[in-house]
């Protein structure tokens, strides 16, 4: 991994304890992660002090958030319209709460921890990972391994990172 590596912050602190560990786990699969990373700097801008800054504090938020909430309410209107809110509710934020936040952890785990720091060659910043077929139903991406593309989310087929803007060889953006 490189030093400008996005995803160096949860990869760096490893090895950690079997104790360590099961905490994590914990907060994946109770909500407190997907809570921390997508609703407490929301919930933070409430607490400005002053109504019209509480509320540009909120908006800002929103807006750079946008993406996540549109697509979210974009998917809840259109599962509700049909009368399947509950669906959208249980197969679709439940997971996006519990299960991914842990399955994510895992993956960054298995394919970056203990990866030496500024690896000059690109297809060591990350190790193979080999999964069974119903480890890649559930967990591992559709990837090819070693890939800059590697970091799709599990259920995601992913295109050939040669055919990727850049391909193999393409220098980290400054």
């Amino acid at each position: 991994q490189q030093t400008h590596d996005p995803d160096l912050v949860l990869s760096a602190p490893f090895p950690v304890t079997r104790a360590s560990l099961w905490r994590k786990v914990l907060r994946d699969l109770t909500g407190q992660t997907f809570y921390k990373q997508r609703l407490s700097q929301l919930v933070a801008q409430f607490k400005v002090p002053g109504l019209a800054a509480r509320w540009q504090a909120v908006a800002a938020e929103l807006h750079a958030r946008r993406h996540f909430w549109v697509s979210n309410l974009l998917g809840f209107g259109a599962f509700a319209a049909m009368g399947l809110a509950w669906a959208w509710l249980a197969m679709w934020l439940l997971p996006m709460m519990t299960w991914l936040p842990l399955i994510t952890r895992l993956r960054n785990i298995s394919e970056h921890a203990l990866v030496a720091l500024n690896e000059p060659d690109p297809l060591r910043h990350a190790r193979t990972t080999h999964a069974s077929w119903w480890e890649r139903i559930l967990i591992a991406p559709t990837c090819s391994p070693k890939s800059p593309a590697g970091t799709c989310p599990a259920p995601i087929a992913c295109w050939p990172a040669r055919a990727q803007p850049g391909g193999w060889n393409s220098k980290p953006a400054t």
